[in-house]
Formats: C-alpha cells, structure tokens, sequence
C-alpha cells in the first residue's frame, strides 16, 4: 500500500475577473517553490461552498521584461497539474466567478 501525503504549498486569493488595467492579472503573485522532493504532482483546490465548481482559471508567470507565458490552463477546483517549481506566479482570467476566491496549492508526494 502507498500512502499518499498532501502538503499546503501556496495560498492566493483571486478576485472575479482581471485587476484594473490589467488584462490577465486576478491575483497577487505567489510561488510554488519549497516543493518536497519527490512530489508527483500539484493539486489545486477553490476554497468555498457548490460555486467553486464552475470557476476556472489560468496561471501565468510575471516576467519584468517579457511577455508573461501561461503555465498551466483552466485549472479548476480538484485538477492536478506537473510539478512546476516558480516564483512569481499569478492567477488569471478568471471564468465563472461571481466574488474573489481563494486558491489552495498542494504538492502531492
């Protein structure tokens, strides 16, 4: 038997759409870095009641001089993703949000 351990690597909160004169940006930056070793997987969950299940967002990464490339794509509440070790990471273009919500990273190892 396998035991599977779960451990809180980030926590963001995301408002319901792009920051003001921002066209992506709906959270503040945040990082995945300090991943224990031997993680399989990330795990992303939304923080909140039935709502949750039909938000879904992309993570982006902030780079001061160059475009900010897209890590991963319609994240949702319970998908897991590839290990992605980054700083600066950011919440964006939030759909099916009606408030801010919180977003829960969880390395799976």
């Amino acid at each position: 038997m396998t035991l599977v351990t779960r451990k809180l690597i980030s926590s963001v909160t995301s408002e319901k759409q792009p920051h003001a004169g921002q066209r992506n940006r709906s959270s503040a930056n945040f990082s995945t870095e300090g991943i224990p070793n031997g993680t399989k997987k990330l795990v992303w969950e939304i923080e909140g009641d039935t709502e949750t299940k039909a938000i879904k967002f992309n993570v982006m990464q902030d780079k001061s001089v160059a475009i900010d490339p897209t890590i991963f794509t319609d994240v949702f509440s319970g998908k897991e993703t590839d290990v992605k070790s980054a700083r600066f990471l950011y919440i964006a273009n939030p759909k099916g949000a009606t408030s801010s919500f919180k977003v829960n990273v969880y390395a799976v190892y």
